[in-house]
């Protein structure tokens, strides 16, 4: 286990605790992910290569400037981290989880006496959750990201990239059906974690 999530929900059964953080679980199914990029290539497979535009085919010269872009993600806000934190209440009560700011999680994570793998994510954690504080305190300033679009979380605005699909849904018919997040895969992402976390 190496993604920065699962190796974050990892540290649960350890630290008795997960941060509060003001995410949407935006993640997508990997088998979704893949018969997108199938649909969107068998899609556009007509579509000349770069390498022979200008070189006898008959091509728009507008269609020369564009570089199609297929963003391929969930454009859901909900559910929310605190969501699966629930859930993973409700079905691991041994745990008595308690949800703590990031930083007193971080402190507890560095005073874990094993050598959790988390461990090595400490500096990447601190200044992502540094960063979010600071953002807050800055009464709305935007900082040096653009704004492109936000989403409501949980009473507070979640500032967030929002991404056009559009494009996509013309071309992916199983983009076009991307639910939220259920809480049944919720459930068995956080049983397949817990199943992981055994071998530390």
């Amino acid at each position: 286990m190496a993604e920065a999530w699962p190796l974050m929900l990892s540290t649960a059964p350890f630290l008795h605790a997960l941060p509060d953080i003001k995410q949407a679980l935006d993640w997508l199914p990997v088998d979704t992910a893949a018969k997108a990029v199938l649909e969107i290539a068998a899609a556009t497979s007509s579509r000349p290569p770069a390498s022979k535009i200008g070189m006898g085919t008959a091509v728009d010269a507008k269609e020369q400037d564009e570089c199609p872009v297929y963003h391929i993600l969930n454009p859901h806000s909900t559910p929310t981290w605190s969501d699966l934190c629930n859930i993973i209440a409700l079905r691991s009560p041994n745990l008595e989880l308690q949800v703590l700011s990031p930083i007193e999680w971080l402190k507890k994570l560095e005073e874990l006496e094993i050598e959790h793998p988390a461990k090595k994510l400490v500096g990447l954690w601190r200044e992502a959750f540094g960063s979010n504080e600071s953002a807050e305190e800055e009464s709305g300033s935007e900082g040096k990201y653009e704004r492109v679009g936000t989403r409501e979380a949980k009473g507070k605005e979640e500032k967030r990239m929002v991404f056009a699909m559009q494009k996509t849904h013309l071309v992916s018919r199983v983009m076009g059906s991307v639910g939220p997040l259920s809480e049944e895969e919720m459930a068995r992402m956080w049983e397949w974690v817990e199943a992981q976390s055994g071998s530390y």
